[in-house]
């Protein structure tokens, strides 16, 4: 389900489609984005859940024309864990020139490219020579085992994640992406309307009823906007409410 996120307008449901539950969710965003630009309602930004956002995705969505507004996951690797400062993000990548710098300052001597089929995305697997490794004073906070020197496995979709997560800690994307909870009270209002079953067999027929759920909620939503009464974008926690009172 997508919908406008705008302050100053109501949030009005743009695209609605039925997928199995088992299907990826990042799968459907080149299908919400051709709808959308069918009718000329392609937004600049789009806030999405975790579920949509890696860099595939927001490589395709960017060539769009679609900045994905969402949280890309954190790097759980044991070097990243370890903090010592050999994690990925501290490697100086240079894509275009196929060239790849550790943080002590030794070049890569492998490149190693491999295409995934019927797919865009490449694995690239970067190596250091073993014996500059065997030399460097770091060697154990940087390198695991002692077979290989310091390999790096990345996709070359791997910048658009490095700049999603430099951009995600701050205060700017937090206010951005707050306003996605919105599309969350709209799945719950579609399932208290029943949307949690449905009398049809067939995707075409359950999506058509989920379509007419979505119009009755628009021209409901609308009629509200145009009589003054304006919903609120955020919902305060009871437990928040409280707090100014617990201080004083």
């Amino acid at each position: 389900m997508t919908e406008v996120a705008e302050e100053t307008a109501p949030a009005i449901i743009t695209d609605i489609d039925v997928v199995a539950s088992c299907d990826y969710d990042g799968a459907s965003l080149a299908g919400i984005h051709q709808r959308l630009a069918e009718r000329e309602i392609l937004p600049d930004e789009q806030a999405v859940d975790r579920g949509y956002v890696c860099g595939q995705t927001i490589g395709e969505s960017k060539a769009r024309g679609v900045a994905l507004i969402g949280y890309v996951q954190d790097n759980v690797s044991a070097t990243a864990k370890a903090a010592a400062g050999f994690s990925l993000d501290k490697f100086e990548l240079d894509f275009e020139n196929k060239k790849a710098v550790c943080p002590q300052g030794h070049q890569a001597e492998r490149w190693n490219e491999s295409p995934v089929r019927d797919s865009k995305k490449i694995f690239i697997q970067i190596g250091w020579n073993k014996a500059v490794c065997d030399q460097c004073p770091f060697r154990v906070e940087c390198v695991q085992g002692s077979k290989y020197g310091r390999v790096i496995k990345v996709s070359n979709y791997y910048p658009h994640i490095a700049d999603n997560r430099s951009k995600q800690a701050s205060e700017e994307f937090k206010d951005k992406y707050r306003r996605r909870a919105g599309v969350e009270a709209s799945l719950s209002l579609v399932v208290r309307k029943g949307g949690r079953r449905t009398p049809y067999r067939g995707r075409k027929k359950t999506s058509l009823r989920f379509l007419m759920l979505a119009v009755g909620i628009n021209l409901q939503r609308a009629v509200a906007w145009l009589a003054g009464q304006f919903p609120k974008r955020q919902r305060t926690a009871a437990l928040h409410k409280l707090m100014p009172a617990i201080s004083a």
